[in-house]
Formats: structure tokens, C-alpha cells, sequence
């Protein structure tokens, strides 16, 4: 599998400086698309945007990111929030290559300080670690995984919460790992910029439309000790595929 088995889409609200870069950076390796929510930009600015929108915030941005892999021929969706920052484009791309390559991997995503899941942290492995999730703000997914859980409802759950454990969730009941990249790391802010009791809200309103097993599956993953490496083994002792 190759470059042009992926297709990279960049989201954005209100980085678009960053967002620029990125898609720069990703279009001299891949097909990449730059999708903007709301900013604030000026006419250069609007030249780098393959659509824009009104603020349509997470959970739309991902359903237009999944639409736009859906209509394309491409096996693997790139998802990369505009607050990420890559430090070595080749190098991200190249592990990623390998990672589309596994058979056995449904989700893959960098290794980064900047998240509240200590499964994202580097444990220096050199190498994949399965985790039972990865946080949605840059990940890459097969297109049949992303298939099954777009679209997402924006009228319950536009905040987005939630959506890369029902992601991992698809992965581990497929058979298929999540996995985090200690060899690539990025950079991304810890604060979300949003109201956390409301996005919460929401996720909490969306599980309750999702099945059982995954609402097990969201409470489980959470647990600190099943995001180290033994208690991921445990954890797929105790839910079951």
C-alpha cells in the first residue's frame, strides 16, 4: 500500500496559519484536503481551503473528512486537527506507510504530551503500542472502519466526544488494532478552547443511541490501568470480540 491508498484531510477552526503549514507540509507527499469551520480568514487565506463552512465544529468537520474519503478511491483516511504541529512530515508519513502495510492495524496514530489519555504519552517503545483507542485529533483510519460509524449525528453530539473510542471500538471488534506510534511524535495544546461540561453532555446524550457493547467498551476504555501495555492484554480478556 502506498501514498496513493491515503487521503489526508486538515480541519480547522481559527489556526489557519498552522492549517496553512500543514497542509503544505502534506501535500508534497499525498493527496490532502484543508477543510475550514467558522475562522476568521482573510482572501489569501481563503485560496489555501478546499471548503469552507460555517462553524460546523468536530463531529462535522469528521463526517465532511469521511464524506471526502468515501467519495474518492482511497483505502485510508489521514485526520490532522490544524492545532497539531508536525516536525517532520517524511518521517510521519513513512511510519504510516508501514502501519497501512499491517494487516492486523485499523488505527494509527503519533505518539503526543499534548492529550488527557496517558496512551498517547511516549513510552519510548520504539516502536507501535496497541491501545484500546487513540484521541481523535490526528489519527488515520481504514475507510470501512470510518465507514461504520459516519455519519455522526451533529444534532446530539457536534462537540465530537467520543467518536475516536466508538472508533477503537469498531477496531477491536473487527479484530483490528489501535495503536500509538512512539517512533512519531507531535505537538498538540492540552486545553481544548471548548466548554468540556458541555461536550460531555453531548457524548453522554450519543452514547445512549450506540449498542450496549459499545457503551462497555467507552466506559472500559477509560480506566487508567487498561491504557498501559499489560492492561491493554487484560482488556481484551474482558471484552469480548
Amino acid at each position: 500500500m502506498n501514498e496513493q491508498s491515503l487521503l489526508i484531510t486538515i480541519v480547522n477552526h481559527q489556526c489557519n496559519q498552522n492549517a496553512i503549514a500543514l497542509k503544505q507540509g502534506f501535500s508534497r507527499l499525498a493527496e490532502t484536503l484543508l477543510i475550514d469551520s467558522g475562522s476568521e480568514l482573510g482572501e489569501q487565506e481563503k485560496e489555501a481551503f478546499d471548503q469552507l463552512n460555517e462553524n460546523i465544529y468536530y463531529s462535522g468537520l469528521f463526517n465532511q473528512a469521511v464524506a471526502a474519503l468515501l467519495k474518492s478511491d482511497k483505502k485510508w483516511l489521514l485526520f490532522v486537527a490544524s492545532d497539531v504541529k508536525v516536525s517532520n512530515y517524511g518521517i510521519f508519513l513513512q511510519r504510516l506507510l508501514c502501519a497501512m502495510e499491517n494487516r492486523n492495524i485499523g488505527v494509527y496514530a503519533p505518539n503526543s504530551s499534548g492529550s488527557n489519555h496517558r496512551q498517547m504519552w511516549c513510552k519510548h517503545s520504539g516502536s507501535m503500542r496497541p491501545v484500546p483507542f487513540v484521541e481523535g485529533y490526528c489519527f488515520a483510519a481504514r475507510r470501512d472502519l470510518l465507514e461504520k460509524i459516519y455519519p455522526v449525528d451533529v444534532a446530539i453530539n457536534r462537540m465530537g466526544w467520543g467518536i475516536d473510542v466508538y472508533l477503537g471500538y469498531h477496531a477491536f471488534h473487527q479484530g483490528l488494532l489501535s495503536v500509538v506510534d512512539d517512533r512519531v511524535k507531535v505537538e498538540h495544546p492540552i486545553e481544548s478552547g471548548y466548554c468540556s461540561d458541555t461536550a460531555r453532555k453531548q457524548r453522554d446524550q450519543w452514547l445512549q443511541t450506540l449498542p450496549q457493547k459499545a457503551q462497555r467498551f467507552q466506559r472500559l476504555s477509560g480506566w487508567v490501568f487498561f491504557k498501559t501495555r499489560i492492561g491493554f492484554w487484560l482488556f481484551r480478556l474482558l471484552v469480548p470480540g
